[in-house]
């Protein structure tokens, strides 16, 4: 965020057909001026992500696989 915070899930509309989950600065409504950082629905956050993969494999398909691979020996490795 532009204040530096983190951002976190919330629930918009809970309880009604509108429900959906956002993510936004912790800091949004803290002291009166808060953190002016937009919010970001999951399908956004899942659409960066997906767009930034693809460039870093296009851009640099060997050290991609590469940290891939020893990503997920890491995750099966902590697992045992």
């Amino acid at each position: 965020a532009e204040c530096g915070g983190w951002y976190g899930s919330k629930v918009w509309h809970s309880n009604d057909k509108y429900r959906r989950i956002i993510y936004q600065c912790n800091n949004k409504f803290r002291n009166k001026t808060g953190c002016s950082a937009p919010h970001l629905t999951e399908y956004e956050i899942k659409e960066y992500f997906i767009k930034a993969m693809n460039r870093l494999i296009t851009e640099k398909p060997e050290e991609t696989a590469s940290a891939i691979s020893d990503g997920i020996m890491e995750y099966l490795n902590s697992r045992k």
